[in-house]
């Protein structure tokens, strides 16, 4: 014989909370530096439960390091809270790079966890071999014009400071903006 029941369950907030919720350093190119990233957290509680933090690490140490973890356990006062340097490092390996910091407490929404990521590498710009075809001219006309088409196929952003011919005899049609990065 079975017996069925019915089991409900209700959601519980976080009495911890953590600023930013996302860490995300962006790309980085060989020729720059990451800064550090400060995070913050924080006993979001008004009424007196003192949170007891026991465990704060990152799930993957390769490439990203923290500083400024207290001594463990913690209690955490409400209102209280605390901050935690975040550095990214790739030591030249290029690539996506992804990790987790895990804050594990006595909060009934433990353990708290604070994506991150970052990429490193070098920007490439990529012009297509057969990318366009200039029609023949008569000597002093102008033919129509032929659309160029490049792209990054890097690691990092690039960004174009600008577009110029060195030949008067091209002239560059309604240059694209320069004040964005190609991803």
């Amino acid at each position: 014989n079975r017996i069925s029941y019915s089991l409900l369950g209700k959601g519980v907030d976080s009495a911890l909370t953590i600023n930013p919720n996302a860490l995300d350093f962006g790309v980085y190119s060989t020729i720059a530096t990451a800064p550090k990233k400060t995070i913050t957290i924080t006993n979001s509680l008004t009424a007196m439960k003192i949170m007891t933090i026991s465990k704060i690490m990152l799930t993957d140490k390769t490439v990203f390091s923290t500083s400024g973890i207290p001594a463990l356990p913690l209690l955490l006062f409400p209102g209280a809270s605390f901050d935690i340097d975040i550095t990214f490092d790739p030591k030249g390996i290029k690539g996506l790079f992804t990790t987790q910091l895990e804050i594990e407490s006595d909060d009934a929404g433990s353990p708290l966890i604070l994506p991150i990521q970052a990429r490193y590498g070098d920007p490439k710009l990529t012009l297509p071999v057969n990318n366009f075809v200039l029609s023949p001219q008569a000597v002093g006309t102008a033919g129509p014009p032929q659309s160029i088409f490049f792209s990054n196929t890097g690691d990092a952003n690039l960004i174009l400071h600008s577009i110029t011919s060195t030949d008067a005899s091209f002239v560059i049609v309604n240059p694209p903006s320069m004040a964005s990065p190609l991803t």
